[in-house]
């Protein structure tokens, strides 16, 4: 069992934040699925494997974290005017 072989296509966390199709949300819960499985997996680990299980766990925090602070994106209506072209 390794701690690094990676979740749903993704070798490590940061590959799923800098993913281009993926919306913050689906980043989200991505991240969140593979964190609930490392812990599920964590406890049958050999002593050696338990430390890659822990800096995995703190490398998926540090990623859900990044999501949290990166900016939204704006939304595509606050570019166009609401006002009606008849005004």
């Amino acid at each position: 069992m390794s701690a690094y072989q990676g979740y749903a296509g993704f070798r490590r966390p940061a590959d799923i934040v800098s993913d281009n199709v993926l919306s913050d949300t689906q980043k989200t819960e991505t991240l969140l699925h593979w964190k609930r499985a490392v812990s599920r997996l964590a406890p049958f680990a050999s002593a050696d494997e338990r430390e890659a299980y822990r800096n995995l766990t703190i490398e998926l925090a540090t990623a859900l974290r990044h999501i949290d602070i990166v900016p939204a994106k704006p939304h595509i209506f606050e570019t166009l005017s609401l006002k009606s072209s008849k005004s």
